[in-house]
This record gives structure tokens, C-alpha cells and sequence, in this order.
């Protein structure tokens, strides 16, 4: 994918012009929070870099990030950009969030134009494995209850649910988490979503959360 360099315009327009219109109310369920309580971003290049972003610090560190990625994320800008005009929000998301199943193809999108060299086969490989879970459809465990998701599932959508719905929408945030997973909304019960909400360690969400999965005689997938 060729990369395009940020549209030139007059002073009324911002760099991302081009971005396809909407996506900013189509996807507000996916607005990101580097920690909950701070500013909303509404800027679909903002919020696709700041996923982007997210993914890396949680396989890597926040530090790591932090100086060796960081300093590269203003040339991402119109890479993010041309992304957004061949792909909806939404897919692209998905797409990163994909990342955190798949090693192979994490360890080779270590960078934003690296995962817009490999969007096709990143996306393909999201949509057929979001099929194929459909398709299996929900797996008991040993108990008779349904299986607990996965910690990276698990993370994912609870980082989703907070970056939509912040520590005030505790309403909304069960019901989108009760949709992914009944086990996820009795985590909620457990912790508390203040708790979850207000979490500023993954670790200590994520042992947490195995320890509820473990009490609860959920086991994992």
C-alpha cells in the first residue's frame, strides 16, 4: 500500500479532511481512553493510531512504547489517514484487535505502515475467525456454565467498555458486555465496574479476573 501524505489545504481544513465522513458518530462505542477520565478522542485517525498504540503496550510495555514507538506516531498520521478511506473504523479496529490472537502476524505489524503492508491478510483473518466463533457458538465448561473468555478477549472488550462508556456508564457498559460474554457481566458483579473502570494496571485486572474465572469454576478458553 502506497503511502499518502497529508492532504494540503486551506487553514479550514485539518489533515484528515479526507477521512471518510461519519465515522466519527458511526464508531463512538469505540472511542479510546489512555486512562479512564481523560479527554474523549473523536478523531478517526487519533482513535485507530491510539488502538494501534494500546496493542503494543499491552504485549510490550508502556515504556517500551513510549520511547521507541512514540517518537514515530506523527508519521503514522497519513498512513492512519489512507487507511480510513479504503477501510470503515470499525474493520480496523477489529483488525488490531485481531493482533492479540495471532503471533505470527502481531510479530510482523510491529509498526503502523507494517500493519497497513499487511491490512488485507490481518482483516481477512479477523472476519474468519469472528465467523468461526459465531459458527461454534458459545462452549460449556466442565461445570455446565458457559466458558469464560479468554484474558485477551476479556481485556478487550472490558478496555472497549470503558473507553465508551467511562466509570458513569456502568448501564450501558453491562449490557455491551453482557452481549459478548454472560461470564463478563458476572465479573462485573464480582469486581465491582467502578473497580474495573478506574483500573490502572491490565496486570492486576488480569489476575483479577482468572482468579474470578477460578472461584467461579469458569474455566478459560
Amino acid at each position: 500500500m502506497g503511502v499518502q501524505h497529508p492532504v494540503q489545504g486551506g487553514a479550514d481544513r485539518t489533515p484528515y479532511a479526507h477521512t471518510r465522513e461519519g465515522q466519527t458518530q458511526q464508531t463512538a462505542q469505540n472511542i479510546p481512553r489512555d486512562q479512564p477520565g481523560e479527554r474523549l478522542i473523536t478523531n478517526p485517525v487519533e482513535i485507530l493510531i491510539e488502538r494501534f498504540m494500546g496493542h503494543l503496550a499491552s504485549g510490550l510495555s508502556a515504556a517500551r512504547v513510549a520511547r521507541l514507538y512514540a517518537p514515530q506516531r506523527d508519521s503514522w498520521l497519513p498512513i492512519a489517514a489512507e487507511l480510513l478511506e479504503d477501510f470503515p473504523l470499525d474493520q480496523l479496529l477489529a483488525g488490531v484487535d485481531y493482533l492479540q490472537t495471532d503471533t505470527i502476524l502481531s510479530s510482523k505489524a510491529k509498526t503502523l505502515p507494517a500493519f497497513a503492508e499487511l491490512v488485507d491478510d490481518i482483516l481477512l483473518r479477523a472476519r474468519a475467525a469472528t465467523t468461526n466463533a459465531a459458527a461454534r457458538g458459545p462452549v460449556a465448561d466442565a461445570s455446565g456454565g458457559e466458558a469464560a473468555p479468554s484474558w485477551a478477549t476479556a481485556w478487550n472488550h472490558l478496555r472497549r467498555a470503558v473507553s465508551a462508556h467511562g466509570r458513569s456508564g456502568e448501564t450501558k457498559a453491562r449490557a455491551s458486555l453482557a452481549t459478548a460474554s454472560p461470564v463478563l457481566e458476572e465479573f462485573v458483579d464480582h469486581l465491582g465496574w467502578s473497580s474495573i473502570a478506574t483500573a490502572s494496571d491490565e496486570t492486576d485486572l488480569k489476575f483479577a479476573y482468572l482468579d474470578f474465572c477460578k472461584t467461579a469454576g469458569r474455566k478459560a478458553a
